[in-house]
């Protein structure tokens, strides 16, 4: 089951590890200054350079019931096998998870405020992961928020360094 952790007082909650997620954002506090949530106008293509390959950006489909992905990190297509840039989460979606993804989402535009969730071990393209993700609110008129960042942090990133065995080697109990 995944354990879900908001934000309180502006800090990541304690159960985030990977330095990237920290790092990532600290990127978007600066960014952001004393506003709501930086515009992705703020951001360039370098200051992304460290997490390129494992960001999401989504954009706000009407009053926030669905979302577009309009960017999607090349190390995570490679990972999932399926680029769904232009696809909407209602309608597209790597694991059974979108459910929660649009939720976390759809709190992110409620709320204004970064959500996190670690999702323990996922299977992607039957290899068992554990991921951590960060939503990050982006707003063009410093009101609402339009879009969404998020940074995946996938296994080899995480501490402690799980093992894992060649996967021919993995008995798979649930099929």
């Amino acid at each position: 089951m995944a354990k879900e952790t908001g934000f309180w007082d502006g800090e990541l909650p304690k159960v985030a590890i990977s330095e990237k997620i920290r790092s990532f954002y600290r990127l978007w506090q600066d960014k952001r200054g004393d506003r709501i949530a930086p515009a992705r106008s703020d951001f360039e293509v370098e200051d992304f350079r460290p997490w390129i390959g494992r960001l999401i950006i989504y954009e706000v489909v009407g009053e926030a019931e669905d979302f577009r992905y309009r960017l999607v990190g090349t190390d995570l297509v490679r990972v999932h096998g399926l680029d769904l840039t232009g696809r909407v989460v209602s309608e597209a979606c790597y694991t059974a998870g979108n459910e929660r993804t649009l939720v976390n989402l759809a709190e992110v535009c409620r709320r204004c405020e970064p959500r996190y969730r670690n999702d323990g071990q996922v299977t992607v393209k039957q290899w068992a992961r554990a991921m951590e993700r960060l939503f990050l609110p982006l707003s063009s008129d410093g009101r609402t928020v339009d879009k969404i960042i998020c940074f995946v942090a996938m296994e080899e990133e995480l501490v402690p360094r799980y093992e894992r065995p060649d996967a021919s080697s993995i008995s798979w109990p649930f099929g």
